[in-house]
């Protein structure tokens, strides 16, 4: 015979005049038609009632137990596997960040210009013109006798 909480409720209601129901928070209430006849005091247990049901209290808080114990254990694996997948996720954030500065740097390196470098090459290519400006103004002074 299974002694899981519905067949709990379905021995306890086999008896006449006794009714038996799960709350929702989890509690066995029972309910008695004949108060006269019935009396409930679980706790101090007199009339051998759990075990005219076919009911073994201890089974049933090993039950509970053992239940407790899976939903414990199921939940820290829950915890485990979550704090590993935030862990990795937490470690490609941070590999993305040091690509971003990464990247970020490269294309300062490739896209800056470096001001001193290009003053002197300004100077030097302007210092080219007004040479090859000066020639050909000399040049063009010039009157073809002067080749000849």
């Amino acid at each position: 015979m299974a002694n899981d909480l519905d067949s709990i409720a379905a021995q306890i209601n086999a008896v006449a005049d006794i009714s038996a129901v799960w709350t929702g928070n989890g509690n066995l209430q029972i309910q008695s038609d004949d108060p006269s006849r019935f009396t409930f005091e679980l706790t101090n247990d007199t009339s051998n009632f759990i075990d005219a049901v076919g009911l073994d209290s201890g089974d049933l808080i090993g039950q509970a137990y053992r239940g407790l114990d899976q939903v414990w254990d199921d939940l820290a694996g829950q915890i485990t596997d979550f704090g590993l997948k935030a862990n990795s996720i937490k470690v490609q954030n941070d590999i993305y960040d040091r690509l971003m500065v990464t990247t970020e740097d490269s294309l300062d390196k490739l896209e800056n210009t470096d001001l001193t470098k290009a003053a002197l090459e300004l100077k030097s290519l302007e210092l080219a013109y007004e040479a090859a400006l000066s020639a050909s103004a000399k040049t063009m002074q010039l009157s073809l006798v002067n080749f000849l």
